[in-house]
């Protein structure tokens, strides 16, 4: 049930702070500032957490975005507030009201973001990207494999890596497979 009356206050998930913004239509206003503004809030928490790790800890920032999971992580976030942000927004651009074309003008600009979110997030997080490495077989399921013995005479961590067997084996392969990806490159994964 979607109640989206002009002076009625939203529910929790269309409108997760319930702050009513502006004189007519103030939950709806307050909606359309305030989504966004939650976002990038969380968006800033997140890339100031990457930051420390980063300059804090001391590494790269690739590895810290990996560490972190940015920007993937914000998929939550933004799946969560999307609905009522664009909601708010179709309902601020197809019943305006005459006395707040700021707010009617916000809204489109919104509702076009909202429209915008699924090429960006495809470009962003979900492209394909060219990898520079390849698949050898598991060392933790095939020590004796003749790639991974090669590798094992050159990787002191390939060396180290106990074999699984039994049902650690079986629940391991189920999970991850029988392959991993190797990087072609000397340096890090990232």
């Amino acid at each position: 049930d979607v109640d989206v009356s002009d002076e009625e206050k939203l529910d929790w998930e269309f409108h997760p702070t319930g702050i009513p913004l502006g004189n007519t239509k103030k939950y709806l206003v307050g909606a359309a500032l305030m989504n966004p503004l939650l976002l990038a809030g969380i968006t800033m928490l997140m890339y100031g957490a990457v930051c420390v790790v980063h300059y804090g800890m001391g590494v790269e920032w690739e590895e810290a975005l990996a560490t972190l999971r940015a920007p993937g992580v914000l998929f939550i976030p933004l799946m969560f507030l999307i609905q009522g942000t664009s909601l708010v927004a179709a309902r601020l651009c197809f019943f305006p009201d005459p006395n707040s074309q700021g707010a009617t003008a916000w809204a489109v600009l919104l509702l076009l973001a909202c429209f915008a979110t699924p090429g960006v997030l495809y470009v962003l997080v979900l492209r394909r990207v060219n990898s520079e490495g390849y698949t050898i077989p598991d060392p933790r399921l095939f020590p004796n494999h003749p790639v991974v013995l090669s590798l094992a005479m050159v990787d002191s961590e390939v060396r180290e890596m106990k074999p699984l067997t039994g049902v650690k084996a079986a629940v391991y392969k189920f999970m991850f497979g029988e392959s991993i990806w190797v990087s072609n490159s000397e340096g890090n994964y990232f």
